[in-house]
């Protein structure tokens, strides 16, 4: 299946007209709209007998071809002029005349209507590919093809994501597990969550009972969650881990950080440090099992005995402030979701750099580009002499004096891995900015690693990976809940949430792609069509790329033309420098909720090795109900406190549009607004700052919910909200500098963005 991105010229035929009609696309008023438009435009050796060609098509719902070709040509004009205008006001630097800024609106109206019929071609051709597959009563038609109009599937692919997808339509489907027992921990609930499940590992097991641990995720490299996993291991609980390797992050040419894969190592090695404990680690094979290292092992999952909690977050410091979705399973889907991971820890168990990696990695310890962080640079040191006991913490900008320290105790001179006034320039102004290694510095990284994966490739290791015993899965609850592990077992799951919706549908989440906001479209449409509505509502993620873009921006202006209600993420900081995130992958409707690892992104649903699930709403089971109230009430919550509306439209006529035409001029826009967010993010940190040093109470207040396992961050948050009052919070946060500036901008007022 592919799309096609013009409806202009030969492509906007006879064929293309028959199946718009046939799909009820190219209404009368969609007609009058295209005619509307092109009579306002003059443009020579272009002319179109608009009221003709209305009149015709009212008549006889049909054009001849001589019309065809003539709108087709006229658009390929409308493309072309108004391209030349952009690029002349670019070239010279001026502004245009205000007839001239007229011709430019009219130009983008016509375009506008244009492109919403080649969409509509798009998604009623892959309409007509998934009906020839799955049959024209396939109950998730719409929803299917509107989504793999934007992100098409290979034939093999597209039979097997049908066949799951009918198989949960007619509830024969083998990802579908009764009987569970399920408990909501999202957001602020879902660390501590994590944490109380390793204290009371802990104290089973002090009392003669030890659960089996099992551990998995993409980044596992907190303090405390790691320190509690040796503690637990201590006290004679089987813990078993799998992580991802992680992979050098290249911001440009110059700047290669390998930070995380020290940080990652030395996690397993002070697990494997604990004395006379049956702990067992591995590293998943990405560059074996996925073909490529950029490709990612994105599990998150915690096992402890019976219970399993797998969501969205990781177990790294800073992970337990975001915007979070988690899900505690007792039950059969608890017994599948470990088996997956047993079935992952056999693949990865005694894997090699080389099968991690790859050889390209590989050979960038001897002649290529590595660099390491400050931080980074003490995380190896640290290895190196030791490493430190599982629960002690790097600083995350360490001194000089620490980085001497350290690098004593590993008999190494700093000024031989690094240069040493970069090292003190990023120390004293606290950057992250990594510092290549000299050769002796690249050499010390690689004999790190290789020593690791000596130690995770021992006989004695990989003879406990081999020993691991799964829950007995016995029925607990009266909840449904579908576990999807392959590609296509998750993609099939996330469409059936949003294909089964009727009342409403949630979607805070980290990454919202053009394709996934069209099925989001597709749904809402297809209950209109039948005469009900459908409460859609998306809340995206305002974070930026170091470039300064947002994988968001094609998924907020799809949403955003359909008018399906769409806003940023204005997420409260507790520390400056610690960007919290909607990191949820959620999809909350009347029928279920979809939660896991999987980003809603191309990458998440086709490439990386992820866990979903879906966790079935029904009366008979009033805790699912119960579920069901919570994400809804979190949702509002998020949707009237932590977000902001923003008309990209508007605030695109604030930009340069005569050089960049308006699609560019509303991505320029919204870089813009995430920008503010950020500023207003970091000023709100300084707030939370200022309240806690002005009240004693206040901060034992926070203190007290840290004790309690709430992260860091969460808890001063909390704490200010229980003692303030939502209301009276959500009003000082408004009092913020840069907020009055967002409300204005999204609005389309002019501002200054200074302050």
């Amino acid at each position: 299946m592919s799309s096609s991105p013009s409806i202009a010229g030969n492509n906007f035929g006879l064929t293309r007209l028959a199946e718009l009609r046939k799909q009820g696309v190219l209404t009368t008023e969609v007609a009058e709209q295209l005619c509307e438009k092109g009579q306002a435009l003059r443009l020579r050796g272009h002319k179109v007998d608009w009221t003709g060609v209305l009149d015709h098509y009212k008549k006889d719902g049909d054009l001849s071809r001589e019309e065809l070709e003539q709108v087709g040509d006229f658009t390929i004009a409308a493309q072309n002029a108004r391209k030349q205008m952009e690029q002349k006001f670019k070239e010279n630097e001026t502004k245009p005349t205000a007839i001239q800024f007229k011709k430019m609106q009219a130009l983008d109206a016509y375009l506008d209507v244009s492109k919403g019929l080649s969409l509509a071609y798009t998604e009623a051709t892959s309409r007509a590919a998934v009906a020839a597959l799955a049959g024209a009563s396939f109950g998730p038609l719409n929803t299917v093809a509107a989504y793999l109009a934007w992100n098409p599937a290979p034939a093999n692919r597209l039979t097997h994501l049908i066949e799951q997808m009918q198989k949960l339509e007619n509830g024969t489907s083998e990802l579908v597990h009764a009987g569970n027992q399920v408990t909501p921990v999202h957001q602020e609930k879902l660390w501590q969550a994590k944490l109380q499940m390793l204290d009371e590992a802990i104290v089973a097991a002090k009392a003669g009972n030890p659960p089996e641990i099992d551990v998995q995720y993409f980044e596992m490299t907190s303090a405390s969650f790691v320190g509690r996993l040796a503690d637990a291991a201590e006290a004679g609980c089987k813990v078993r881990v799998n992580i991802d390797p992680s992979r050098p992050r290249q911001s440009n040419a110059d700047e290669v950080s390998i930070d995380e894969s020290p940080r990652k190592l030395r996690a397993l090695l002070q697990l494997l440090d604990v004395s006379k404990a049956d702990v067992g680690v591995s590293v998943y094979p990405v560059a074996a099992e996925l073909g490529n290292v950029t490709q990612l092992m994105h599990r998150k999952l915690l096992r402890v005995g019976e219970k399993v909690l797998f969501g969205g977050m990781n177990a790294n410091e800073g992970s337990g402030e975001n915007f979070d979705t988690g899900y505690v399973i007792e039950g059969p889907a608890a017994r599948k979701l470990v088996e997956g991971f047993q079935a992952d820890v056999m693949t990865s168990a005694g894997s090699t750099p080389l099968q991690v990696y790859g050889r390209k990695i590989m050979a960038n310890f001897e002649d290529g580009m590595m660099g390491l962080t400050p931080h980074g640079l003490a995380t190896t040191l640290d290895i190196i002499s030791g490493p430190s006991p599982a629960g002690t913490r790097i600083p995350s900008k360490p001194t000089m004096e620490q980085l001497e320290t350290l690098a004593a105790a590993a008999n190494l001179k700093l000024a031989s891995l690094v240069d040493m006034d970069q090292l003190k320039h990023n120390v004293q102004y606290r950057s992250n900015k990594p510092m290549e290694l000299k050769l002796k510095g690249r050499k010390m990284l690689h004999k790190l690693m290789t020593d690791a994966f000596e130690k995770t490739g021992s006989r004695t290791n990989v003879k406990r990976l081999k020993d691991m015993t799964l829950p007995e899965g016995k029925a607990q609850g009266g909840v449904k809940v579908a576990v999807g592990s392959s590609s296509e077992e998750r993609e099939a799951l996330i469409l059936q949430a949003i294909s089964t919706a009727e009342k409403f549908c949630y979607v805070p989440t980290f990454v919202i792609t053009k394709a996934m906001a069209r099925a989001l479209v597709a749904r809402r449409d297809e209950l209109a069509a039948q005469g009900k509505n459908l409460d859609v509502r998306v809340v995206a993620d305002a974070g930026v790329y170091q470039f300064g873009g947002t994988p968001n921006d094609e998924g907020y202006l799809a949403l955003e033309d359909a008018g399906i209600p769409v806003r940023w993420s204005l997420l409260t900081r507790a520390e400056a420098d610690h960007d919290r995130k909607i990191h949820a992958k959620q999809v909350l409707t009347d029928k279920m909720e979809l939660v896991g690892s999987t980003n809603l992104s191309n990458k998440g649903v086709r490439d990386n090795w992820e866990l979903s699930g879906l966790v079935y709403f029904d009366e008979a089971a009033p805790e699912s109900i119960d579920a069901r109230e919570d994400g809804m009430q979190r949702f509002e919550k998020l949707w009237n406190y932590e977000s902001i509306a923003f008309d990209s439209r508007a605030a695109a006529i604030l930009q340069d549009i005569t050089s960049l035409g308006m699609d560019q001029s509303r991505k320029k826009s919204i870089r813009t607004v995430l920008n503010m967010i950020q500023n207003y993010e970091v000023q709100t940190a300084k707030l939370i700052e200022q309240k806690m040093a002005e009240s004693p109470a206040l901060l034992e207040k926070a203190d007290e919910l840290q004790r309690q396992g709430m992260a860091w961050g969460y808890a001063r948050l909390k704490a200010c909200e229980v003692s303030f009052g939502a209301e009276e919070f959500a009003n000082m946060l408004k009092q913020v500098p840069m907020r009055a500036k967002i409300d204005a901008f999204a609005r389309g007022e002019v501002v200054t963005l200074e302050g």
